[in-house]
């Protein structure tokens, strides 16, 4: 059936305005539609399974995400290394997620796994614990505020571990 949802959450995720397409089939909901979240769009193509152990698999193309909405709003996705206090940015991105929940339904943050080409602009990366091991290079001070202009990479969760690809 043709949705038209004014506005939505679940856990910390809060949306407005989807509209798309639901529909329910063998245990399965497939969702194809877009909305409005975390200051930009969120273009969703999705299936959720509804046996004892829900699942989630999912094509979502970001657009104009403010970065530190999206990190906390997914409660930065279960990983330590890069979170919402580390981010600031407008985020575009190109994701697949396969999302899993146990048979109480919370979230398996463990299990999460996502592939995402992310393109940030006019970004800022604030005392990133990571830098500190360049401070050998350059000055660790230096390091503690870093803004950019554009930055793209490819990122991946699995294992709750956040790896980059460059």
């Amino acid at each position: 059936f043709n949705a038209d949802i004014e506005t939505f959450n679940y856990d910390l995720i809060e949306g407005e305005s989807f509209t798309g397409q639901l529909e329910f089939k063998n245990k399965k909901m497939t969702i194809i539609g877009e909305a409005e979240a975390m200051g930009g769009f969120f273009d969703i193509d999705a299936v959720g399974s509804f046996e004892k152990q829900p699942t989630l698999k999912a094509k979502v193309i970001c657009t104009d995400i403010n970065g530190k909405e999206f990190f906390r709003q997914g409660r930065n996705f279960g990983q330590e290394v890069l979170e919402s206090r580390h981010v600031e940015g407008l985020l575009n991105a190109k994701m697949v997620i396969r999302a899993f929940w146990d048979s109480e339904g919370s979230f398996l943050y463990d299990d999460l796994k996502v592939l995402a080409g992310v393109k940030v602009e006019n970004g800022e990366l604030n005392n990133f614990e990571l830098f500190e091991e360049f401070s050998t290079y350059a000055n660790s001070k230096d390091l503690r505020h870093v803004k950019f202009v554009d930055m793209e990479n490819w990122f991946e969760i699995k294992d709750k571990y956040l790896k980059t690809r460059i």
